[in-house]
């Protein structure tokens, strides 16, 4: 956590090695509002597709709106990554905004999603 309190950063180890796979964070809190932003990443492609960025994901979900009791949190999401997509709606997220070609990547435009996820919603999902 940083000094101003709106920004939680986590890194992501292996238990059994204690190896970095990656990190997440939730930041550009807005306590007056109960939003932040969400952020995470998986490093090597080696450790994608192995149910990591699922747990880590349901975990920091878990801390913001059960312990930070934030009531919005929202995602940038690249329109190439589809794995992230598939993961961020996965956990219930929507696509809410899409920024046309707003991204210069590999010498090509694309898209920057931006998703949310509302605390009652994401009870609902975990209640069922």
């Amino acid at each position: 956590m940083e000094e101003s309190k709106n920004i939680f950063y986590f890194t992501v180890r292996t238990r059994e090695e204690d190896r970095l796979l990656g990190f997440a964070v939730i930041r550009w809190i807005e306590w007056v509002h109960g939003t932040g932003w969400i952020h995470l990443g998986i490093g090597e492609p080696k450790n994608w597709r192995k149910g990591f960025g699922t747990e880590v994901l349901d975990l920091v979900l878990e801390y913001a709106f059960n312990e930070l009791n934030l009531f919005r949190l929202g995602a940038e999401i690249a329109e190439y990554n589809q794995g992230a997509k598939r993961l961020f709606e996965k956990a219930g997220f929507i696509e809410e905004v899409r920024r046309r070609q707003a991204l210069s990547r590999d010498g090509r435009r694309w898209d920057l999603l931006l998703y949310g996820l509302l605390c009652q919603e994401w009870e609902r999902r975990n209640a069922a």
